[in-house]
């Protein structure tokens, strides 16, 4: 296993399961400003992978969306106590990281104010020395801006750095960041897009779009799992590496 210096998470998605929060705050808002609008549930899906600011603008275009994002903010806060969670495992790995005296980070593209209240609701508050948000950099994923910036905050190379997210956003991110960072995705897509190979899971697995698949969610739940079609000696040898996260 390589030896990293260094592992930088994504927040929602992949350290924090947040998705019912856009969700239930994106229909709010859908009943408010745009109420004669129809949306399906695989379109509201899509919304935790790009900035919150882009989506917006997507939605409701005769609106101001910085403004709309700041009332976003405040009304996602009624639904975080309820909805927001770690995900299974994500203590465990971060203790890993801690004994094995490996620095970790958050690089999200959230407002920083919304970014430290989702740690702090999902018990992680401490967890994470730098968090790096849509606050700190002039372009957010998939430029590698923020990536970088917590490399050079830890004084550390690229080569010995990993970085991991759950979408394309974060996929490219990493990949633009170069100088040898891997950057590991909890998507099927991900290992589709680095070996060219056809992993024939079939429609269920491509049933959200191609910026939010949670692999493990379909494939778990639907399909096959990843490592019984591409083993981990075959992973080696096409240099992709499968990440699953720990459900309980």
């Amino acid at each position: 296993m390589k030896p990293y210096s260094l592992v930088l998470f994504d927040l929602d998605g992949t350290v924090a399961d947040t998705e019912l929060v856009m969700v239930q705050t994106t229909i709010s808002f859908i009943e408010r400003y745009a109420p004669n609008r129809k949306t399906t549930l695989n379109e509201l899906i899509k919304i935790s992978g790009p900035p919150l600011i882009e989506t917006l603008k997507q939605y409701f275009p005769k609106e101001d969306p910085h403004q709309l994002a700041k009332a976003f903010a405040i009304k996602a806060r009624e639904f975080y106590p309820r909805f927001a969670v770690a995900f299974p495992g994500i203590q465990s790995l971060l203790a890993t990281c801690k004994e094995r005296h490996i620095p970790v980070g958050i690089v999200t593209s959230k407002l920083r104010i919304n970014a430290l209240f989702t740690l702090e609701v999902i018990g992680l508050k401490d967890a994470f020395p730098l968090v790096i948000s849509l606050d700190e950099v002039q372009k957010p994923k998939p430029d590698p801006e923020g990536i970088l910036l917590a490399i050079k905050h830890f004084k550390q190379s690229p080569k010995n750095t990993l970085f991991v997210g759950d979408t394309t956003y974060d996929y490219f991110a990493g990949k633009a960041a170069g100088g040898g960072l891997k950057s590991y995705l909890a998507l099927a897509l991900a290992v589709q897009m680095e070996t060219g190979l056809d992993l024939g899971l079939g429609p269920s697995l491509v049933r959200n779009h191609v910026a939010y698949l949670d692999w493990e969610w379909d494939v778990g739940q639907h399909a096959t799992r990843l490592d019984t079609l591409i083993p981990p000696d075959q992973q080696k040898e096409l240099n992709v590496s499968i990440v699953y996260r720990d459900w309980e």
